[in-house]
């Protein structure tokens, strides 16, 4: 006989607050729960995990696909969020947290944390003004006098445990790829990294790049490689400066550091 889905009063009043869950569930199992507040939680009040089995073929616990035809050059989104405070909070107010989870010692061949793809997808013409894979910003009210302590428009942090072992690790990684022929010509990427002010042309930035918080590996003559980088002859080089003779920077190619 076929499970029925329904609404039912939930007993589990382990919300928060909540007095009245109301949940949704398929014969006698709860999908769903939502309390008076607004807030949805899976299974439970407090919210516990649902276990997709193996035999589960669809690849997703959420599939939300939308299209919008407005030609009216409105702005549209799949999913706008907001979450704001308009009381003092001395702790963290976040749009969104998100987790990819390793929850035993199981072998996988991925985890991420967040997957965003700006897919450009049209098989001919279609110019599009710009394309972002993700977009951070960071915005200020015109009439903000308050003092920011700590501003990252894009903050990468790593906990790494040293007993892992990580064959290749980087803060930030950029990898290009080729999608027909070789990205060269009109293709060509103008730099890894670029830096633009949209208003002053000058001292917006201090410095181009800040690593006074760490201290690079020392080589064996406490030279510390600021860029490693490949030359025209396809040769390695290690752009090095050398703590013993501090105004002092060299080109080698062997890495001091290993």
């Amino acid at each position: 006989m076929p499970q029925t889905l329904s609404f039912r009063n939930a007993l589990d009043q382990a919300s928060g607050g909540a007095a009245i869950p109301l949940a949704l569930a398929v014969g006698g199992t709860n999908l769903y729960v939502f309390d008076e507040y607004g807030r949805l939680s899976t299974s439970t009040g407090a919210g516990a995990t649902i276990e997709f089995p193996d035999a589960y073929t669809r690849g997703e616990a959420w599939e939300l696909r939308f299209r919008t035809a407005d030609t009216g050059n409105g702005q549209f989104q799949g999913i706008f969020m907001q979450v704001r405070s308009d009381v003092a909070n001395t702790s963290t107010i976040r749009g969104m947290e998100l987790e990819a989870r390793q929850g035993a010692a199981v072998a996988l061949g991925g985890l991420e944390g967040l997957h965003a793809n700006a897919n450009v997808a049209s098989t001919g013409t279609g110019n599009i003004t710009t394309v972002k894979g993700i977009s951070a910003n960071v915005s200020l009210d015109d009439t903000y006098t308050g003092t920011i302590t700590n501003l990252y428009g894009l903050h990468v942090k790593l906990q790494v445990e040293d007993g892992a072992t990580i064959t290749t690790g980087y803060g930030i990684y950029v990898e290009q790829e080729d999608v027909t022929g070789t990205a060269s010509g009109a293709a060509r990427l103008d730099a890894v990294i670029g830096v633009k002010s949209t208003s002053a042309t000058a001292g917006v930035f201090r410095y181009g790049i800040d690593s006074t918080a760490t201290e690079f590996t020392n080589g064996s003559a406490n030279e510390v490689v600021l860029w490693a980088f490949k030359g025209a002859n396809g040769t390695t080089y290690y752009l090095v400066h050398d703590t013993d003779a501090a105004t002092v920077l060299g080109v080698v190619t062997t890495d001091p550091t290993t």
